[in-house]
């Protein structure tokens, strides 16, 4: 199989006023290029929108579904907002030149300046012209990009490959999850591997963030990989996930928070945060 190679895409939101905002293609095969938009949806619609898909369950996500045919047309009209004009022309032009180099084209979203709109899933982003969902196709991925102002160091482990899995579904007003599933899904995805000895699947018991930081001071976790629910407090401007108290009850636990445990740890080389919102 040949290897996938890619021409980035740049693309930077900032916001210009009330529910106004301006698209900027930082870099791309087709040049750069800018348009004002505005936000097809008030903050009350796109909070019912995430509630809705948040809450919902496996036979709303079938492609028959009524959810499936609103995710479309709310990222379709997002899309359309957002690739407007001579954005819209940079990115059919720089498609054509990644196609014409045998190359694909990743769509990099910039969006620390608006946390309001980093906390969509764009990975939802749809082309109504294409009918399609960009993000499902191998010739434009969807990916968000952090400035990251020091150097990457080498992601290099040698094996085995450390994984902690933390499992969270504290009691309250979320639904309940099936952790043990979930459990199961990485026991069965990782089994080969952890016979081979190349991987140690770990789970934290318990799902408390105390727990987590008494685990982690001994650095030697490669990957962490959160399965629970996340929320987004908009007063704070930041994520956040429903880690288990001592008792159970969900402990509300916001993204600066966890990345200030966790920064730190020289071991760590990927967070997997698999959570709603």
């Amino acid at each position: 199989m040949a290897k996938l190679e890619y021409l980035n895409f740049d693309l930077r939101i900032i916001r210009t006023g009330d529910n106004q905002y301006q698209a900027l293609v930082q870099a791309s095969p087709g040049g750069e290029a800018s348009a004002d938009f505005v936000l097809p949806f008030t903050k009350d619609e796109i909070n019912q929108f995430l509630e809705r898909v948040g809450n919902a369950d496996a036979s709303d996500r079938r492609f028959d579904s009524p959810l499936f045919d609103d995710i479309k047309n709310f990222w379709g009209k997002i899309y359309n907002a957002v690739f407007s004009a001579k954005v819209l022309t940079c990115w059919v032009r720089s498609q054509g030149v990644a196609k014409a180099q045998n190359k694909n084209l990743r769509l990099r979203l910039l969006l620390a300046g608006v946390p309001e709109l980093a906390r969509l899933p764009w990975e939802f982003l749809y082309s109504p012209d294409e009918q399609r969902f960009l993000a499902v196709s191998k010739d434009t991925p969807v990916v968000r990009y952090l400035d990251v102002g020091e150097q990457i160091p080498s992601l290099y482990v040698a094996p085995p490959l450390r994984v902690l899995a933390i499992i969270a579904s504290p009691t309250g007003d979320q639904a309940p999850l099936d952790v043990e599933s979930e459990w199961n899904r990485l026991t069965q995805a990782l089994g080969d591997l952890v016979k081979r000895g190349q991987v140690i699947l770990e789970r934290l018991q318990p799902p408390t963030l105390d727990a987590l930081q008494d685990r982690v001071t001994g650095d030697d976790v490669h990957i962490l990989h959160f399965i629970g629910h996340g929320d987004f407090d908009e007063k704070a401007g930041d994520g956040l996930l429903l880690f288990e108290k001592a008792n159970q009850k969900p402990d509300r636990v916001m993204g600066r928070r966890l990345g200030t445990i966790l920064r730190d740890k020289d071991s760590l080389r990927l967070v997997i945060l698999n959570a709603c919102r």
